[in-house]
């Protein structure tokens, strides 16, 4: 009876093991380096981990395969791309990434795959020159190579009237990243927010994540659709509760609804979790003002004033900032 319950026990334990390594295995949907690719292609920080964990494995079974470097060196650049956008710490994902590069082009510096994979470096380390030649290189052997179209458009200054991004885009639809920086060009530059959020929206409909959500709410939040971009700061925060980009973002769009308690606690929360976004300092600061607490507002426009005088995106609240500290006097 003994022996009876000792298998029995030792079979319900290997039967949950199994059971856990196929739930582990069901997360991740990359299985091959087809599907690796299609991870990358989403821009979904979930999705980049899980096509570094397949290269990492693809190392250790082949530590000679100059594709699995070039895929592990290109993710990372990427991976560091989001983060840095989202203020996150990104060094590591950069040395990581020239570490495998360098690894691949020892192994297959003629490769192709290596040869894109080290133009996404010089390309997220704002080396354009040498992303530009690279992408040009392979496009002449490949002129439907999607991702060359979207390096070497994004080489030569995102320019929304650039047709090198609608045929990356038209060849291979799933690519994310080109409609964020395509997003990017015509909110920032053109300041032609229907079509940016037109830009958005497609890249939410292939990979639905918090950075896309609040980026389509801020293009509304910058239109005065203070209730569709709250909708959508709303959303991300319910794919990531501690996206520290929406919920700032929540803040500011607070601040405007006229919701100043609200938006005090949103921006404290935002900086308590990540102080290095100016603009939190900015509107917690004339949060304050509002309240007629002067002295808290000045020291936090000091502190946003700190943060942003030498960055041209907050030129315009650098100077409401001043005017508000002279007044305050």
């Amino acid at each position: 009876m003994k022996k009876l319950f000792k298998y029995g026990a030792l079979f319900l334990l290997l039967f949950l093991f199994l059971s856990n390594s196929q739930d582990l295995h069901a997360k991740s949907n990359v299985k091959n380096f087809k599907d690796a690719k299609k991870a990358f292609w989403t821009f979904n920080p979930n999705r980049l981990y899980e096509a570094i964990e397949f290269y990492q494995n693809a190392v250790i079974a082949n530590p000679n395969d100059a594709n699995a470097y070039a895929g592990l060196s290109e993710t990372y650049s990427l991976l560091g791309f989001y983060n840095k956008e989202i203020h996150a710490n990104y060094e590591n994902e950069y040395n990581l990434a020239y570490s495998n590069i360098l690894q691949a082009l020892k192994l297959d510096k003629n490769n192709e795959n290596v040869k894109r994979a080290l133009a996404y470096n010089y390309l997220y380390l704002s080396r354009e020159k040498e992303a530009k030649a690279i992408a040009k290189e392979l496009l002449a052997k490949n002129p439907e190579d999607a991702e060359s179209l979207y390096i070497l458009w994004s080489s030569m200054g995102q320019r929304f009237d650039n047709p090198n991004i609608y045929k990356a885009l038209r060849i291979n639809p799933k690519l994310v990243i080109g409609y964020v920086e395509l997003g990017k060009s015509y909110f920032y530059k053109k300041r032609k927010y229907t079509k940016a959020a037109i830009a958005v929206q497609d890249a939410i409909n292939i990979n639905d994540t918090a950075y896309l959500r609040d980026f389509l709410g801020t293009i509304f939040r910058t239109q005065r659709s203070l209730k569709k971009a709250i909708e959508q700061y709303d959303k991300a925060l319910k794919k990531d509760n501690n996206f520290v980009p929406a919920i700032k973002d929540l803040g500011i769009a607070m601040y405007y609804k006229g919701d100043t308690k609200q938006s005090i606690s949103l921006l404290k929360r935002s900086i308590a979790l990540n102080p290095t976004f100016p603009d939190a300092y900015f509107y917690l600061a004339s949060n304050y003002q509002r309240q007629k607490n002067n002295e808290l507002a000045r020291q936090t426009y000091i502190k946003f004033l700190n943060a942003a005088s030498d960055r041209i995106r907050y030129t315009f609240l650098v100077k409401k900032a001043k005017q508000s500290l002279n007044q305050l006097k």
